[in-house]
């Protein structure tokens, strides 16, 4: 038979001719094959049997059972009391550092307790600071409840051991206090300065000028800066050419710094020379100055300036006023009214309004009857603007006397009127000053007709003459 399958095996339909070793060997796999089949063939029936068996074990246990149950009861464990096994401190963020005679402090403690039942950790942040004697006190007539921190001595400088107590036990940190420090007398080693916003350029006859300087002092506890109260200058010689050194003292230590001086040129070098004789002459009487009220205006002090820009704003707020300059005064009118002069007696400032100064006698507007004098005929009355009150009650002057005239309020853009200071020199030069020349002979005359000008309280309108050819300004205070 298997020499008749090898010889007769078909393969996709034909006959093919093996060997015996071939044969066995496809025989062998045919009947693996079928015991395979076999295998699962079995298995299939014992997973029916297994799936009948379940079911009819289901529908028994559906079925209401009449059986007696057995009850097992168990032996009754007795449950320990939750008792405190130990507490720690947390002192991350508590104070360790302290000074002879500080306060302790230990905020910021956490006190952890650890149990022996659930919960087994908890936190405590109520506790109270009390020194060892209160504690002892209060343990001994029973009165310890709760939390507390035994404060260490700090009166004596060392490590010290701080107590957390907490029911029957005890938890300690550390603390370092320092020895306190000896207190020194202060005192000055030195002065430093720093110069580098200081002006260190200058010009020979130039004031020094210092602003931007700062003075420190060195003491041996700490540097302190100086306010420019407390230090001196010094200042050089700044009339010729160098290099001099200009000397800041504070107590008795001193520093200097060194600034430069030009060579001033031989322009500039003349004209302060010739303002220089100018000044020389008129100090000694020779020399008469007589000054427009804008030369006036320009020498006179920043306050004056700041009280002629307001006044001269608020005039020209005013509908159709607008102003004129004659050499005594400035006038301001409205068509051809005079509505209000300014003028200087001396150095100050006078208004002149079209107002009448009986009707404020007895008011805080303290006006001068100025009637008597034919140049004040339409400005009746004078104020002297001598203060920043006077100079706001001289506004409230000027809106009356617009009342008066029916002159109606304008939008107007204030300006700035200031008038930087020039020295005599320049307003000669400008024509804004005059210069009379007196000779010995005339000086009695002219010291007379002063004395007469200052006996008077009319200001007349032009220089009055004493002598021939000498002139006297008019009256001023």
């Amino acid at each position: 038979m298997l020499n008749q399958l090898v010889n007769t095996i078909s393969i996709f339909g034909k006959e093919v001719d093996w060997d015996a070793g071939t044969a066995m060997f496809w025989l062998l796999i045919i009947q693996g094959i079928l015991i395979l089949i076999e295998i699962a063939v079995f298995c299939t029936l014992i997973l029916r049997s297994n799936r009948k068996n379940n079911k009819s074990n289901r529908e028994q246990n559906s079925q209401p059972q009449n059986q007696p149950v057995v009850i097992i009861q168990q032996p009754e464990v007795k449950k320990e009391p939750r008792e405190l096994i130990g507490i720690t401190a947390d002192t991350g963020v508590v104070a360790r550092e302290f000074k002879v005679g500080d306060e302790f402090n230990c905020e910021g403690l956490l006190i952890n307790a650890d149990f022996n039942q659930e919960p087994v950790f908890e936190s405590i942040v109520e506790y109270s600071v009390v020194d060892e004697e209160s504690f002892e006190r209060m343990s001994e007539a029973g009165e310890v409840k709760g939390c507390y921190v035994i404060k260490p001595d700090l009166t004596q400088p060392g490590k010290k051991s701080v107590a957390v107590k907490y029911e029957n036990m005890t938890a300690y940190y550390t603390i370092s206090v320092e020895p306190e420090q000896e207190e020194h007398e202060r005192t000055l080693l030195y002065i430093t300065l720093d110069t580098d916003n200081v002006q260190k350029e200058f010009t020979e006859g130039d004031a020094l000028n210092y602003d931007g300087l700062r003075v420190t002092a060195v003491f041996n506890t700490e540097p302190t800066e100086l306010p420019v109260e407390d230090y001196s200058v010094l200042a050089p010689d700044m009339s010729k050419e160098g290099n001099p050194t200009v000397t800041v003292v504070y107590q008795d230590k001193s520093v200097g710094y060194r600034i430069t001086v030009n060579a001033l040129p031989e322009e500039e070098r003349k004209h302060r020379e010739a303002q220089l004789i100018e000044e020389e002459s008129y100090a000694a009487g020779t020399l008469r100055y007589d000054r427009s009220f804008e030369a006036r205006l320009i020498q006179s002090d920043d306050d004056v300036k700041r009280w002629y820009t307001d006044i001269k704003n608020e005039l020209l707020s005013f509908k159709k006023v607008h102003n004129r300059y004659s050499w005594k005064r400035e006038t301001y009118k409205a068509g051809r009214a005079s509505v209000a002069k300014l003028a200087f007696r001396g150095k100050t400032m006078c208004l002149y309004l079209p107002l009448n100064a009986a009707d404020f006698a007895d008011t805080k507007y303290h006006l001068e009857d100025v009637s008597g004098n034919p140049s004040n005929a339409d400005t009746p009355s004078m104020y002297r603007i001598k203060s920043d009150r006077r100079a706001k009650y001289a506004l409230d002057l000027i809106g009356m006397a617009m009342e008066k005239s029916e002159l109606p309020r304008i939008e107007h853009i204030a300006e700035d009127f200031y008038m930087p200071y020039e020295g005599i020199v320049e307003l000669i030069k400008k024509g804004l000053v005059k210069r009379n020349i007196k000779s010995a002979e005339e000086e009695a005359f002219f010291n007379q007709g002063k004395a007469e000008a200052a006996a008077t309280e009319e200001e007349p309108s032009e220089p009055q003459e004493i002598a021939p050819g000498i002139f006297v300004a008019p009256k001023t205070e």
